[in-house]
């Protein structure tokens, strides 16, 4: 997101807020000061708001390197959770409603720390099931609490110690403002009889994990459209895989080892008559010298793989392919698709938001994929609930679809 400026604040007519209006606790870093915070915040009222900050882009793994909290009536509280004993917070925040927003991007690195929300609320979510336009925190809080937060810290390196004031004022501002808007969002969920839908997604989300890495992720490398060589490909791949495990064992971003460009470039070298050493060492900066040898091994494996074992020019189909070729191999399935497609679309338009909330596209193609056998709405429920379908969503589009069937 872009930073917000005061010019912008101004022509917006919203309050432009560059610091916490409520008292921050000063870094917490040790056993003592964690204790001081959680007895502080034991005397607020309400849910706890949470963010989490990690340093993607920087690091390989995805761990939190700063908790923010906040409850009304108490301190806004910022934890180094790095080398720090957090067993008195797990005890504390697991038995209390958390508010966060954008809940998948900060679960998993929560989780890890051992901390689980007895019940949520995600502002995020709730704004797309109310329909709103503009979901992200600054501008949910300047369209509902005339409120533009600054965000010009969004991407920094928060592994860095020790961390700079300015990066945790900006952190602080992320959780003050997250019970006043769930408070509005909640009233709006009433409003509009979606509470009940609320109270499901938020059920389901508590339990959320993070997908399982898709098949050949280094199909995904940045320009590889550039190969239609299978051998080139190939390349790809074994230096994909290296710089991955390099990577790891440093706890380092992929791409700042070694970029996306620099594999393509060794790949359209590689199968040339230039000597692969000399072509590594003009290629590669700083730590990724260390492991010359294994970029080399990975070309040399790369170009002495056996022809029929390169990847395929295009990825593996899934079980249920993409409904561009459905037309021509399915014709039936590629008829239903258009047809529900359509009709979830209508509905999606109806109740004024986005389809995706109402049903996911992989679900929607699975359930057109498959002929399934039903004769009444309450049957048609259960395929789509089966299927993965949101139990207050069925409800809507079985009684659709049956009604387009009719």
């Amino acid at each position: 997101m872009d930073p917000y400026t005061a010019s912008e604040a101004e022509i917006s007519g919203s309050e432009l807020r560059l610091s916490p209006i409520n008292e921050v606790l000063p870094l917490v870093g040790d056993g003592t000061a964690l204790n001081f915070a959680i007895s502080k915040l034991e005397l607020g009222v309400g849910a706890v708001a949470i963010d989490a900050e990690r340093a993607s882009g920087f690091k390989y793994y995805q761990r939190a390197y700063l908790i923010q909290l906040y409850r009304v009536g108490a301190p806004i509280v910022l934890i180094d959770p790095v080398n720090l004993d957090i067993s008195t917070l797990q005890k504390f925040l697991n038995n209390q409603e958390w508010i966060l927003h954008a809940a998948t991007q900060d679960l998993p690195c929560l989780t890890e720390l051992g901390l689980k929300p007895k019940k949520l609320f995600d502002t995020e979510l709730a704004a797309k099931l109310i329909g709103l336009p503009k979901v992200g925190l600054a501008a949910l809080t300047e369209t509902l609490l005339n409120v533009s937060l600054a965000k010009e810290h969004s991407a920094v390196n928060w592994s860095v110690r020790p961390l700079d004031q300015d990066w945790l004022n900006y952190a602080a501002l992320d959780v003050e403002l997250l019970p006043e808007l769930k408070t509005k969002l909640e009233e709006m969920l009433s409003t509009r009889g979606r509470s009940v839908w609320a109270d499901e997604e938020f059920e389901k989300l508590k339990h959320f994990q993070a997908n399982s890495p898709k098949p050949d992720p280094w199909r995904r490398t940045s320009g590889i459209h550039e190969l239609p060589n299978r051998r080139q490909k190939e390349v790809v791949r074994q230096l994909w895989l290296t710089r991955d495990n390099i990577a790891k064992e440093l706890d380092l971003a992929p791409g700042r080892l070694v970029n996306d460009r620099v594999l393509i470039s060794l790949a359209k070298s590689a199968i040339t008559k230039l000597p692969i050493i000399e072509q590594i060492r003009k290629s590669v900066r700083g730590v990724a010298l260390d492991y010359i040898e294994d970029w080399y091994s990975a070309i040399e494996l790369a170009l002495n793989v056996e022809e029929s074992e390169l990847p395929r020019t295009v990825r593996r189909e899934s079980i249920v392919p993409h409904p561009k070729s459905w037309e021509e191999i399915n014709p039936e399935a590629f008829a239903r698709w258009t047809k529900y497609r359509l009709a979830s679309n209508e509905l999606a338009a109806e109740l004024e938001i986005s389809p995706e909330v109402l049903i996911a596209p992989e679900i929607l193609r699975n359930f057109c994929w498959e002929l399934y056998d039903f004769r009444n709405q309450i049957q048609l429920e259960t395929i789509l609930q089966e299927l993965g379908a949101k139990k207050w969503a069925t409800q809507l589009l079985a009684q659709k679809f049956i009604n387009v069937n009719l």
